[in-house]
């Protein structure tokens, strides 16, 4: 699939990581001491299953996170896909916001992503 005149990459947690940056938490390394773990943590939990010794996100470390985004439960499934991959819909409308210069701040892309979008399955719906 083509996203923007390029080649479609999966990105894991690519909302959370577009979440986070709009919120401010512009390393890893800021965004892990907000939760509470250490850098190289939250380093395997982004690239979980591709990184040597990566690990699954623990229950507290979700709602930690949901907590320090300012995000409702009800938008789990978005912040942490089933196993961590946005499908390529969801991505394009990340990418869009992130082009368009939608801020979280704001509630432009809260009101772009979160109040738009509802799941069946593995489909996305706007």
């Amino acid at each position: 699939m083509k996203m923007q005149g390029k080649l479609f990459r999966p990105v894991k947690y690519r909302y959370l990581r577009f979440l986070a940056s709009q919120k401010g938490y512009k390393t890893s390394a800021e965004l892990a001491e907000a939760i509470g773990i250490s850098t190289e943590t939250l380093r395997t939990r982004l690239n979980d299953g591709t990184a040597k010794g990566a690990s699954r996100w623990r229950l507290d470390e979700v709602y930690r996170v949901m907590d320090i985004l300012h995000e409702p439960l009800e938008n789990i499934q978005l912040v942490f896909p089933r196993d961590g991959r946005d499908g390529p819909e969801m991505a394009l409308k990340i990418e869009k916001a992130a082009h368009d210069g939608a801020n979280i701040a704001d509630g432009s892309a809260k009101k772009i992503y979160t109040h738009s979008i509802g799941r069946e399955g593995e489909n996305v719906n706007v």
